[in-house]
């Protein structure tokens, strides 16, 4: 609790009270991948050093607070100290915002200009509100246990690797046959390709607090091609 709030975290720095946390899993779920959110729940004192910083920056007291306008936290539309408003970077995606507006995350009712980016949960507007919440629907942002193979290497011996959500091996290719029976048929990649599954391992391993694979589990150097 907070505030005398009951909060629900999804994840750290992304809180909401249970009916919009709800919602807003539902659209994550939905749209099968995280939606990108930098700011929800916010602490009253928070708010109202944003609001002090705003104040001084629009009377000409102080420079630009490094953010848009922020409502004093006693202000009945200040809804990110009640836990049921988000602000993204995904409002420039028309899905991501057609999405959290069916989920009942609809844009400012203000809308003025500089506030593109923040939503409010509005239970009446609320659509699937009660439903359950969806499995998740995998995108090509994550990723499966499965067999690369990397088109432009031309080195057998490395050109093939295991890629999990926190691992990256390469393998030679007898390994790889004995893979393939676990994982299925190879998925042929190109250079980038073979690049963005690594990048997106260590993207997870850092996460999971886990240091950077930088090769055959960290022993030997990635191949270059």
């Amino acid at each position: 609790m907070m505030g005398g709030l009951v909060i629900d975290t999804i994840r750290p720095g992304v809180q909401f009270t249970p009916d919009a946390a709800k919602a807003y899993r539902r659209a994550e779920a939905q749209l099968g991948r995280d939606i990108d959110t930098n700011s929800t729940l916010r602490a009253r004192a928070t708010q109202l050093r944003m609001y002090n910083a705003w104040q001084a920056y629009v009377t000409g007291r102080g420079p630009y607070p490094g953010h848009s306008k922020a409502l004093h936290p006693d202000d009945p539309l200040a809804f990110h100290t009640k836990g049921t408003a988000l602000d993204s970077d995904d409002w420039t995606d028309p899905k991501v915002v057609a999405v959290l507006a069916e989920n009942g995350f609809i844009r400012n009712r203000l809308y003025i200009k500089g506030e593109e980016h923040h939503f409010e949960y509005l239970r009446d507007r609320d659509r699937n509100y009660g439903k359950p919440i969806p499995t998740r629907r995998k995108t090509e942002r994550e990723i499966d246990m499965r067999v690369i193979f990397n088109t432009q290497d031309k080195n057998d011996e490395t050109r093939r690797a295991v890629v999990g959500e926190l691992t990256f091996h390469v393998q030679g290719p007898g390994a790889s046959k004995n893979e393939r029976n676990l994982w299925g048929d190879v998925v042929n990649v190109d250079a980038a390709g073979w690049k963005s599954a690594l990048d997106m391992v260590n993207t997870r391993r850092a996460m999971n607090g886990l240091k950077p694979l930088r090769g055959i589990r960290g022993e030997t150097p990635t191949p270059n091609v």
